[in-house]
């Protein structure tokens, strides 16, 4: 099923042969949908001027997330003009049930989601997407899962981790992306089976947030005082040794303990503790470890 892809331009792209890529995945008990492709400068051939961001990305047939297109059907349909290739994800013609890990960025996005879920994410196939890749796992005991957008709830617009599931699919190699980047396999292992603790996390419903009572100013002066007494004894977070484990506990830890205060009184303590560490955080990277700990206890 590993493609030999090494494509990085438009004119290597027009020597990929799909034919071959969507025979072997059918091969392979997998369910191929076929995507419109790109036309010279990376319009998309639905020429929809409402296509936006899909450009090369969404399937060319309506209702595809029930069907499963015969070999003949995809081979025919590649004659008539310019293609991509997607994997349907959810449950597959052989019974098992595929989702797909999207990253949409460098490495530590995946690891801050490990954090989340408790457990590690075994190596498994995985394509080189332009910003990230995508992680197919399959899912134990049949569990239906659907898609979900930012894991990591980061905001609008910074990098993210999303996944694919039911109902949902992922642009696969040897397709070509609007920006001249072709996908590529970045492995030839099996697809791994996703872990029962986060099959847990990703079907669990959203947490009941806490509601925080209001304090008066000097009753919060005073919880604001102990808090403080508490991070000065807490041991920095060193680069090397632990620290992104070291920082996530601590900001968890001053949440947690002190429920009372504001998200701006965690802030400053926060940033105060964030001085003594080896070497200090950036701003970016603190206050995603704050916006996770809050999340983890709320």
């Amino acid at each position: 099923m590993t493609t030999n892809c090494r494509c990085t331009n438009w004119k290597a792209a027009k020597e990929v042969n799909l034919e071959l890529a969507v025979r072997r995945y059918y091969a392979a008990g997998l369910r191929p949908v076929l995507l419109w492709g790109l036309l010279p400068g990376g319009k998309c051939a639905c020429e929809d001027p409402n296509c936006n961001g899909s450009a090369g990305k969404h399937p060319t047939a309506a209702q595809w997330q029930s069907r499963r297109f015969a070999l003949e059907t995809l081979l025919r349909e590649l004659t008539l003009g310019p293609r991509n290739v997607g994997l349907a994800m959810g449950a597959q013609p052989r019974g098992d049930v595929l989702v797909a890990v999207d990253c949409d960025g460098p490495d530590y996005l995946l690891r801050a989601l490990e954090e989340r879920m408790g457990c590690y994410l075994p190596p498994t196939l995985y394509s080189l997407t332009r910003k990230g890749c995508h992680l197919l796992y399959s899912v134990p005991g049949g569990v239906v899962i659907g898609n979900r957008a930012k894991l990591l709830g980061n905001l609008r617009g910074t990098p993210d981790v999303d996944l694919r599931g039911e109902h949902g699919q992922i642009v696969a190699p040897p397709s070509l992306h609007a920006s001249g980047h072709v996908y590529q396999w970045g492995n030839r292992l099996p697809i791994a089976e996703l872990p029962s603790r986060a099959v847990d996390w990703l079907t669990a419903k959203p947490p009941v947030p806490v509601v925080r009572r209001e304090l008066e100013p000097r009753d919060r002066d005073t919880a604001y005082f102990r808090a403080a007494r508490y991070m000065s004894r807490c041991p920095p977070a060193v680069s090397g040794q632990g620290g992104h484990v070291t920082t996530f506990t601590t900001a968890k830890k001053l949440v947690d303990n002190f429920r009372e205060l504001t998200e701006s009184d965690y802030w400053d303590l926060l940033v105060r503790w964030n001085a003594t560490c080896e070497p200090p955080w950036s701003e970016r990277e603190l206050r995603h470890k704050l916006s996770e700990a809050i999340r983890s206890v709320t």
